[in-house]
């Protein structure tokens, strides 16, 4: 479902005109897209690792360049999963930045992350595509048409979750129900979500890796 459709649903539940455009709206109906961005916050924040939040890009390295701007996506750290060379199917290490080293060039086989930025070590020598694996953060629906990043199988908890903002603000007496019928499809999303291949403690480089490696 698209946003208006999202909010058409949450304006049914609570036996409300649905609407033809969300342009200039007012009322309930302004208060049900409030609703619906704010579960869909609530439902990204539930878990790092639901595979919606997964998206990946490539980036084609320049010789003697060694830092790279990082899509707007995302801004910290956490947000990078894993960095490869797709010709190879080869994962490249992190570092923590303090730890790289900068003084190389060659092909790299480390990064790091600082400033929103990607850090590459050894500096690439030549043209290298990397792929990047990041999580995306949620996207706040503005336009009729937009499309939440949750898929639409599960877009039966964003409207649960909207209607039990809603029945709260209302004071309706059965805002518990709808409250346990919004965490009960929290809790089906996770138990089908797939564990997240991300950054492991154990990539996390050794003092010796760059004397026996290099």
């Amino acid at each position: 479902m698209n946003y208006l459709e999202l909010v058409n649903e949450v304006l049914s539940e609570l036996d409300t005109p649905t609407v033809a455009t969300l342009s200039g709206a007012t009322g309930m109906t302004k208060r049900a897209m409030r609703w619906v961005n704010r579960i869909i916050f609530d439902i990204f924040n539930r878990s790092n690792d639901w595979s919606f939040r997964e998206a990946d890009s490539f980036l084609n390295t320049v010789a003697g360049v060694d830092t790279y701007s990082l899509p707007f996506e995302w801004t910290d750290m956490d947000s990078l999963k894993s960095v490869t060379l797709p010709s190879t199917n080869t994962p490249l290490h992190y570092v923590d930045y303090e730890d790289l080293d900068r003084s190389r060039s060659g092909m790299p086989v480390c990064y790091s992350v600082f400033k929103e930025q990607l850090i590459l070590s050894p500096i690439p020598n030549s043209v290298v595509t990397l792929r990047y694996v990041f999580q995306l953060k949620p996207k706040n629906l503005v336009l009729d048409t937009d499309f939440p990043y949750i898929p639409e199988k599960w877009h039966y908890v964003i409207v649960d979750g909207a209607v039990y903002r809603a029945k709260l603000f209302l004071n309706d007496e059965d805002f518990r129900d709808q409250q346990a019928l919004y965490e009960q499809g929290i809790k089906l999303m996770q138990a089908h979500k797939r564990d997240h291949l991300g950054r492991e403690t154990g990539m996390q480089m050794e003092a010796g890796y760059y004397e026996d490696n290099w």
